[in-house]
This record gives C-alpha cells, structure tokens and sequence, in this order.
C-alpha cells in the first residue's frame, strides 16, 4: 500500500507544482486561471488523500492474537440490529464452536 502511495505522490507533485507554475504565470483576466485553479485545489486534495493513506498504514497494529470469530460477528450484527429491522432483513444467525 505504501508503495503504491509513494508512486502516485510522485507524478501528482509534478502536476501540482507544473499547474502552479502556469497560474502563477498566467494573466490575471485569464479565463485559464479558473481551470488551473481547480487543479491545484484536486491535487491538494488527493494528496492529503494519499498522506492519511500512509499515516493509517503506519498506525495499523500488527499484533496478533487468537479471537472468536462468532462474537465478532454476534458483536458486528449488534451494531446494525436496529437498522436491518427498520429495512426489514431477516437474518439466522447459526455460530458452531471451531477449536483450532
């Protein structure tokens, strides 16, 4: 994942750093300013993107350790109970003891 935000920041900082170069450049009653304006503002945002990408990457916990499945899912279901009633989902749930 990290590799692959690294390779598109790189061609994005291009783009971002170019288009300001030519909006700096262009005159100000030039209608190209607006165009160049809203590339600049997608390339900042695409490169927050890419910045909490790898600030999640770098906070993941890697730790493992053994866990029942089936309260996961129980727990999981907890939290959406309300709503898959209010939509009318009717769901059975059948969790079987696995031992490992």
């Amino acid at each position: 994942m990290e590799q692959v935000a690294h390779e598109i920041r790189n061609p994005l900082t291009s783009v971002g750093g170019f288009a300001r170069k030519v909006f700096n450049k262009l005159p100000e009653d030039d209608p190209n300013r607006k165009y160049m304006q809203y590339i600049i503002e997608d390339v900042a945002i695409l490169e927050s993107m890419i910045k909490q990408l790898i600030e999640l990457k770098s906070m993941s916990i890697s730790i493992k350790e053994p866990s029942n499945i089936n309260e996961i899912i129980t727990d999981s279901l907890r939290v959406f109970e309300q709503d898959l009633h209010r939509r009318q989902y009717r769901w059975k749930l059948n969790c079987r003891k696995v031992f490992l």
